[in-house]
């Protein structure tokens, strides 16, 4: 009997296939796969732990802090810097206020 169940390892074992989308349920889009949620799954916690970490970060920091660099930035709307204060001019070199 020792070698028959040694050739069990040799078999191959059948994939299981997932199935496709059903064509009348085809107006809801893709099927989402067991690939696809595992990517998405993990994409949220990642995010989760960012906001996590944000908010540990927030709750920490100090009102009284300051940095002359505060008074020179500027975000818009999309969170972008404008720097304001010095600025080079490029051919010359000299420095204008602008």
């Amino acid at each position: 009997m020792g070698k028959k169940d040694n050739l069990r390892h040799f078999v191959r074992r059948r994939v299981h296939k997932e199935r496709a989308q059903p064509s009348h349920r085809g107006h809801l889009g893709l099927l989402e796969k067991k690939s696809d949620w595992k990517l998405r799954a993990r994409n949220h916690e990642q995010k989760k732990e960012q906001k996590v970490k944000l908010a540990e970060a927030a709750r920490n920091r100090n009102p009284d802090e300051f940095n002359f660099k505060m008074i020179k930035r500027q975000t818009n709307d999309r969170g972008r810097v404008h720097r304001h204060g010095w600025t080079s001019d490029r051919a010359g070199g000299s420095f204008a206020f602008g």
